[in-house]
């Protein structure tokens, strides 16, 4: 480290009325901190690993927060207490460096800048104890809080700038990298190997149980309104995940997003995230849970597909599981053929209009167990009424629902005309 008593320039900061030179007391004073700064490093450090992720480090990388908090500490001593002055540009290479690493760790932004706001705590603690024997410096200290102030204020901002910045890089990259995944996922024709030796240059591990929920616009706009919508739904996403890892992808296929989980779709932690969605912006389709690229192209194409048939029969409702609504996709609900198996099973039954008292009362007898006391008083007739309404349909219409088959037959078309129930045919 540079002698204390040689500052390398000007005492004082551009723009700011400087603090006087340092006495020969304050030089010696600081001199005594700096030669015990190795305790107040380490306390800086034992300090940041009260926080998980730099817990978590070992070997080089905990090497490189230990040269980090030195550099604070030696900036404290010669630049904010002896030459009274910021960091040149130079002098801010190392933290901004250090910013950049923890932005592509993943290290949370409030917990890098916290490094600094504890290291500058300590520090004057440090300090003030050491001046605790020499009372004649403290007038000289108090002068020099403004600088320090501000040169933590100038070190911080560009710590926050370069971390934004290379987040920003990451992100976009790994974005676009992540869209291209979902078109080789998406389209049929990819060959399984070429997806998972993408899914390995992204470092996505297949052979977890991942999950995929699709948001389509519920209006059509154009990119620029859907991209910033995008950016709000990635920051709900990202904030609402609840653990780390849970959100592992998000991107882009047409007008369509998709979101790759750490959840499955059963959990409650993803209807927790679901919820605090803005649901007037999106349609919200789950897919299955799986594991493996098999697995995970059909989450994705049941996630479209509960979107599509979701809409159709619950148009009211904004999140739809494709769990939920697969015997609708299956029989293609709200397609011509679909409405056409209907009319065959259940004839003049299935008509708008004619026989709807009818098609309740097949519908409550089904539904109940084919129990004629407990159907009837869900539909509040006399069971007397109800096997009357039986006799009829057996008699009149041909349907006799002893017959295992034409129960069958009829559940499926009278689930097909309710889910139908005024929505166009596709």
């Amino acid at each position: 480290m540079r002698s204390f008593s040689e500052p390398t320039s000007k005492v004082g900061c551009p723009g700011d009325e400087h603090p006087p030179a340092p006495s020969p007391a304050l030089r010696k004073l600081v001199r005594r901190a700096y030669r015990g700064r190795e305790r107040v490093i380490r306390d800086i450090v034992a300090r940041c690993r009260q926080v998980p992720c730099y817990r978590a480090l070992s070997g080089p990388a905990l090497a490189a927060l230990y040269r980090t908090v030195g550099h604070l500490a030696a900036g404290f001593y010669r630049r904010s207490i002896i030459e009274g002055r910021v960091p040149t540009t130079q002098e801010m290479e190392l933290p901004i460096r250090t910013a950049r690493l923890r932005a592509a760790d993943g290290v949370p932004l409030d917990e890098v800048v916290r490094a600094y706001q504890v290291g500058l705590r300590l520090l004057w603690a440090h300090l003030i104890a050491t001046a605790a024997a020499d009372p004649s410096v403290r007038a000289e200290l108090l002068e020099r809080v403004p600088v320090t102030l501000t040169a933590h204020s100038t070190v911080v901002t560009a710590v926050i700038e370069a971390y934004v910045e290379e987040r920003g890089r990451l992100l976009g990259a790994r974005t676009q990298a992540f869209e291209g995944f979902l078109r080789l996922l998406v389209a049929p024709e990819t060959p399984l190997a070429v997806i998972e030796r993408r899914a390995t240059a992204l470092r996505l591990r297949l052979d977890l149980c991942r999950s995929i929920v699709l948001f389509r616009p519920l209006a059509s706009e154009d990119d620029h309104a859907v991209e910033a919508n995008v950016e709000g739904l990635r920051a709900v996403l990202a904030s609402a995940t609840g653990r780390e890892g849970a959100l592992i992808g998000l991107g882009r296929f047409e007008k369509d997003v998709l979101a790759l989980l750490a959840l499955e779709p059963a959990s409650q932690a993803l209807a927790d995230l679901l919820a605090r969605v803005p649901t007037h912006e999106w349609h919200i389709g789950i897919g299955g849970a799986g594991e493996g690229a098999v697995s995970l192209r059909r989450a994705v194409f049941e996630a479209q597909r509960a979107v599509d048939v979701g809409k159709l029969v619950r148009p009211s409702e904004r999140v739809h599981r494709y769990a939920d609504l697969a015997l609708l996709d299956v029989v293609n609900v709200g397609s011509s053929t679909a409405e056409g198996y209907a009319a065959r099973v259940l004839g003049a039954l299935a008509r708008p209009g004619t026989g709807a008292t009818y098609r309740r009362t097949l519908d409550a007898f089904l539904r109940h167990g084919m129990r004629r006391k407990v159907a009837a008083a869900a539909l509040g007739i006399h069971p007397h009424t109800l096997s009357y309404r039986l006799n009829r349909l057996r008699e009149r219409f041909g349907i006799d629902l002893d017959d295992y088959e034409v129960r069958l037959r009829v559940e499926l078309a009278l689930l097909i005309l309710a889910a139908t129930d005024g929505a166009p045919t596709s």
